[in-house]
């Protein structure tokens, strides 16, 4: 999303901010607080980037929040959501028994939040895998007390599993199993190609509490820092994309919106960075993190997703919140060969999502630049036709793995890597930032673009492997160097 943030009071400084998206609203938040006056432009008829939801046939469809890491009171990430207020006036968290599931022959195994159930579970169905999974949820245990304990001998073992799981991938992990529905379990338990590593984070701050669902989704916590970024008194412009960065001497000077030039003292961009490099400064500058990245796209390779939305008239009580099953015979997807759907449910916000005694059920399939690349080289009449025929396929297999659901679903829509192209310039279609692969490492980009003195980033991108903490902190990043600057 596209937004201008113009600070013009307290201190006399205007602070421009490029992009309205959590990045965007916690930069303009940040600056607000401390005597700049703001403005945000955006791109969009709406606001939120890709934080957010949208209402189609009365029905609202989540595209962001599966879970929240922060949801717990007092962790440090709470208090990092708390400080822009995305939790205001939010009844409840939902918190899952499970962090995934997948069907496999008619029996469902899930990763559950207490991961002794794990062992019981799963040594139940595999007895022959025990050692391999008394092993693995030894990690689990150690990801559980680093977050839960401040004594060190307990916080200690996490540290060697997490160096050690930089060089794992989940299908290293699952190669340990000889059960075909563990394998999958493991193997599907994550999206995107991250490291093992990033996973035992996520389900460290799971297993903890940590990481729910806040009522309301996306659209209830994006609603709420935009209400106390305005409160602030911070401006929101919408349907008014930014064209161009005007630069004199290494100073922005202006940017140009709808044909007009808004001046400003600084400048944050809280955009996709590669289309802040390449469109709205014309390919005249380079960010080196950046650019060392991209040269090496085949590790880190960034991730979009397909989301295929049904809605359910049937009962959905026994399918869990994210659960996958294999297919009958693989599906070719973009150009990626599929081998098993993942679904989610929404019955556990009945409040927001059940509609007439109809839910929203969502397919998601991970896809990557080669299927963005797929969909781009189709017309417009067989791009749609691909849709229906990916749609159909994929409720076919739904109601073979549900036959309760015969006849209960109804196809309303699809979201392709193209979609998040077109509306968030995100290069490739990409959803989230860079990965941190298998061998790869943290990486902490610099807002910074050479060159340029009062021009900042903030997004996801510049903190791997990306989502809705890290544009959180960026947004704070780039605002701290003004203010720093400003001293």
């Amino acid at each position: 999303m596209f937004a201008i943030i113009i600070c013009m009071t307290g201190n006399g400084k205007r602070a421009i901010i490029i992009g309205s998206g959590i990045s965007g609203f916690s930069a303009g938040i940040n600056l607000l607080l401390n005597g700049f006056d703001v403005s945000i432009y955006e791109k969009n008829p709406f606001y939120g980037g890709c934080c957010g939801a949208f209402e189609e046939n009365e029905m609202i469809f989540d595209h962001c929040i599966h879970w929240m890491i922060g949801t717990l009171p007092n962790s440090k990430e709470n208090k990092m959501w708390s400080k822009i207020h995305a939790f205001d006036d939010v009844d409840s968290i939902y918190n899952s028994p499970f962090l995934s599931s997948f069907v496999y022959e008619g029996q469902t195994l899930h990763i559950h939040k207490d991961y002794k159930k794990n062992i019981d579970e799963w040594v139940n169905v595999s007895i022959k895998d025990r050692k391999a999974i008394i092993k693995l949820n030894k990690q689990f245990k150690h990801a559980y007390n680093f977050f839960a304990s401040r004594n060190i001998f307990k916080r200690l073992p996490f540290l060697f599993n997490i160096i050690k799981g930089l060089f794992h991938s989940r299908a290293d992990i699952a190669k340990k199993f000889k059960h075909p529905g563990l394998k999958a379990l493991i193997s599907t338990c994550q999206n995107g190609k991250c490291c093992w590593t990033f996973f035992l984070f996520e389900y460290g701050h799971f297993m903890n509490g940590n990481a729910g669902i806040p009522e309301g989704g996306s659209r209830k916590v994006i609603d709420n820092i935009k209400t106390y970024y305005e409160k602030l008194g911070g401006k929101l412009f919408l349907n008014s994309p930014v064209s161009k960065i005007n630069i004199e001497n290494k100073i922005v000077k202006s940017i140009e919106v709808n044909g007009k030039k808004i001046a400003g003292d600084y400048f944050i961009s809280a955009c996709a960075p590669e289309h802040t490099l390449k469109t709205l400064l014309n390919s005249k500058y380079e960010h080196c993190g950046i650019t060392k990245l991209r040269k090496r796209e085949g590790k880190y390779k960034t991730p979009s997703f397909l989301q295929i939305n049904f809605l359910c008239s049937g009962d959905t009580s026994n399918i869990p919140i994210s659960c996958g099953f294999l297919l009958e015979k693989p599906l070719k997807v973009g150009s990626s060969e599929m081998n098993y759907v993942f679904i989610r449910t929404y019955n556990y916000d009945e409040k927001l999502y059940l509609r007439n005694n109809k839910i929203p059920l969502v397919v998601f399939v991970d896809q990557y630049k080669e299927d963005f690349k797929f969909f781009e080289n189709l017309s417009h009449e067989k791009y749609e036709e691909e849709k229906r025929h990916i749609s159909e396929m994929i409720m076919k297999e739904i109601e073979t793995r549900y036959p309760h659901l015969k006849n209960k679903l109804s196809y309303i829509s699809m979201i392709t890597p193209l979609s998040f192209e077109e509306t968030f310039n995100s290069p490739n279609g990409a959803y989230m930032g860079f990965p941190i692969p298998k061998g790869g490492m943290f990486k902490l980009l610099s807002p910074k673009i050479k060159g340029i003195n009062n021009l900042y980033l903030a997004s996801n991108w510049l903190i791997t492997p990306g989502g809705t903490p890290f544009a959180n902190i960026s947004g704070t990043r780039a605002s701290k160097q003004i203010i720093k600057k400003c001293k």
